[in-house]
């Protein structure tokens, strides 16, 4: 969901009631994109405005504010601080709030880290001890202080996370090769009086301020419009003045491309990431064509990034003191993966943001991850997700007495293993009706949510007259093909096999004619089964085929290495 004019997320209503202690150490992770350069947006708040509350771009200032009432709060300010708030980017952004801190000093004690950056304070008061906090929300605090953006992979940890936790919750790498080969810098000269040593580690330039000075890598750096790229240099000046960078036409060299801009070097560490808007190739330029100056640069780069690529926080060595871990997926509700419970209930009319698979959305790219660079919970390479308590697919018939009698069943299969989940969910279920249930054929999880599962195959007649195969392999969070063939000899044998990534784990069979299945497919459901409202699956379901005859062992085996590459197996 895009939060806009008047969305929110209130974490009560949908699941238990997040309250957090103001005088408790905590932790806040999230990332955020937004291009709102107006006042007052609180992107969480504690009960109100000023309970506390984060917001951007605080009442004209231009700066971030934590807010626990007027005589207590901070502001940061200086450098990036004031740009990274509405740039239309993605920043992640971490807040260490020291609720124990004496003397009133909670706002002022807190550190704010943005990309992995220490920002420095501005404005602060500790005159009084912070206001008490209610219920936690996301994106607004009343219906003036309303955040404009995106939100994503918010998380609240007890205590204050350390230098190597916090690391570990900003990842943006880049995805692919320097730009400039080697990091080297070329000593080309346009029209720039002196150039030397050139070399991995860097230059010594000389301006002769009367024209634009090229000094680049290897002449030329290749860009593609849509990508993120992010410079990196070193920079010490020598004498005169501090020269502006920029990436400019090889020929109209006035003409600045990229969607770049300028950027004047100061002395150390230079960066700069965006978003191109032009494909090309193109010369960057060090130049303010009436000055003149000396200069050393080094270590100079530009890399193609990718999207952000957060971890999962529940998987990081400090999981357990996580309070709660909502993602952005949905415009009715916002689960807490953490499993404790504070499931977030959308308010407003939010707009729906269509996450696409594969880096820059390209569905080619099987990288599990949405268009901003954030962990799929549901791949989109074609299978159906199921949420595990309302979802399901409804075929109807497939086809009468005696049809499949002799038949092969093959399924992908993707189970997630969350709290809330429906015990014994099931894959497929052949003739879902309360009045004939069991009568197969169906797979399901075998067992509880919370206890290790294997996958199950029911064959009947009826709900009281059945037989199975199972035991074989459930692995949560993989893609498992699982492949049934059922035969049958008149009223003297049936029996199943099946076969787990072409591996033979389950079998079964009987002679009692009054278990054998009759061959039909009255109602077939997928992603529930049983009866109403019971057993719905969790996870994804894809390609699910039903052959009316026992496929060999061989074509089982062409069919799975057929499709295999689409799930990554």
């Amino acid at each position: 969901m895009l939060f806009d004019t008047d969305g929110y997320v209130n974490m009560w209503g949908a699941g238990t009631t997040l309250t957090l202690d103001e005088l408790t150490d905590y932790t806040f992770s999230w990332w955020a994109r937004s291009s709102d350069t107006g006042d007052n947006h609180e992107l969480f708040t504690n009960g109100g405005t000023s309970l506390g509350g984060f917001h951007f771009n605080f009442s004209g200032t231009g700066n971030p504010l934590l807010y626990l009432n007027s005589t207590n709060y901070s502001y940061w300010s200086g450098g990036a601080i004031t740009v990274v708030q509405d740039d239309g980017q993605w920043h992640h952004w971490l807040l260490t709030y020291t609720g124990t801190a004496s003397s009133n000093n909670q706002a002022v004690n807190s550190s704010l880290y943005v990309d992995g950056v220490i920002q420095a304070h501005g404005s602060t008061n500790n005159s009084t001890a912070p206001s008490a906090w209610g219920s936690f929300r996301l994106g607004r605090a009343t219906s003036t202080a309303l955040f404009s953006g995106e939100l994503n992979e918010f998380a609240i940890y007890n205590g204050l996370l350390d230098s190597s936790e916090r690391a570990a919750l900003y990842a943006r790498g880049p995805v692919g090769t320097s730009l400039n080969s080697a990091a080297l810098l070329n000593n080309a000269s346009y029209p720039m009086t002196s150039v030397s040593g050139a070399s991995s580690t860097g230059i010594a330039a000389t301006s002769d301020g009367s024209a634009l000075d090229a000094c680049n890598t290897t002449d030329s750096l290749n860009f593609v419009a849509g990508r993120t790229y992010r410079l990196s240099l070193t920079f010490a000046t020598v004498s005169g003045a501090q020269p502006t960078f920029a990436i400019v036409d090889q020929i109209a060299w006035t003409v600045t491309k990229t969607g770049f801009g300028t950027k004047v070097m100061a002395n150390g560490t230079n960066t700069k990431e965006w978003t191109c808007t032009q494909t090309g190739t193109f010369v960057g330029v060090w130049y303010l064509a009436s000055q003149a100056g000396s200069f050393v640069l080094s270590d100079f780069k530009i890399v193609e990034l990718g999207d952000p690529l957060p971890p999962n926080p529940m998987s990081l060595s400090n999981s357990s003191d996580i309070i709660a871990y909502w993602r952005n997926d949905g415009n009715v509700t916002w689960a807490d993966r953490s499993g404790n419970g504070y499931t977030g209930e959308v308010g407003g009319s939010p707009d729906d943001l269509l996450f696409k698979q594969g880096y820059n959305g390209s569905k080619s790219v099987n990288t599990g991850r949405d268009n901003q660079g954030f962990l799929l919970s549901r791949q989109n390479n074609g299978a159906i997700g199921f949420d595990g308590t309302t979802t399901f697919t409804d075929v109807g018939s497939v086809g009468g007495a005696g049809t499949f009698s002799n038949c092969t069943i093959s399924v992908w299969v993707n189970p997630r293993n969350i709290v809330g989940a429906t015990d014994y969910g099931r894959i497929y279920d052949g003739n879902y009706e309360p009045s004939i249930r069991q009568r197969g054929p169906t797979l399901q999880l075998n067992g509880t949510v919370a206890a290790s599962q294997t996958y199950l195959f029911y064959l009947g007649a009826d709900i009281s007259n059945y037989f199975s195969a199972g035991n074989m392999t459930a692995p949560k969070g993989q893609w498992t093909n699982i492949t049934m063939t059922v035969t049958t000899i008149g009223t003297t044998l049936q029996s199943v096999n099946g076969y787990v990534n072409l591996t033979l784990e389950g079998t079964g069979s009987t002679t009692d004619s009054a278990k054998m299945w009759v061959g039909d497919i009255g109602n077939l459901r997928i992603g529930q089964g049983y009866k109403t409202g019971q057993r719905f699956f969790v996870g994804q379901i894809g390609n699910l085929q039903i052959w009316d005859r026992v496929l060999p062992l061989s074509e089982i085996t062409q069919n799975f290495n057929a499709q295999r590459s689409r799930f990554n197996v």
